[in-house]
């Protein structure tokens, strides 16, 4: 059965979810956020270092990313400065994901901040707010 042809079928006609880029060093963390991002149904892709997630953009998109902001390399306030210096992703929301204070003189270059470790409920949330209802699996 063909679900692009078959109009019965529950997902014929769903645009899919968005593609969210999850971005983080440690492995549990990264794993158990790109499991439940995937059963929520978006498109979660995984990096684990900043460089990474930079070649993942490089080859599509995402819409809206979610980073630790404390990776060795390249910290994940540095991947920020990278994203919104650039013409083609500094509108895409971002979501630092830490254990950690962020200074306040830190130039504000991400849209949200959650504190590690986040309830899945409050991750969900801030994804509702920052992308359109239809992207974001609100109906």
């Amino acid at each position: 059965m063909n679900v692009e042809t078959n109009s019965a079928h529950p997902a014929a006609g769903r645009r899919p979810l968005a593609m969210i880029l999850v971005v983080d060093d440690d492995p549990d963390a990264l794993t158990t956020l790109h499991l439940v991002l995937s059963m929520l149904g978006f498109d979660a892709v995984a990096a684990r270092s900043a460089r990474e997630a930079l070649q993942r953009i490089e080859e599509r998109l995402p819409d809206l990313i979610i980073t630790d902001s404390a990776m060795p390399s390249m910290s994940g306030l540095e991947l920020c400065r990278v994203l919104r210096a650039s013409q083609r992703t500094r509108r895409i929301p971002i979501v630092l994901h830490t254990g950690m204070d962020v200074p306040d003189d830190v130039p504000r270059l991400y849209d949200r901040i959650i504190t590690k470790p986040a309830e899945i409920d409050a991750v969900v949330r801030l994804i509702r707010e920052l992308l359109p209802p239809d992207a974001a699996g609100v109906r």
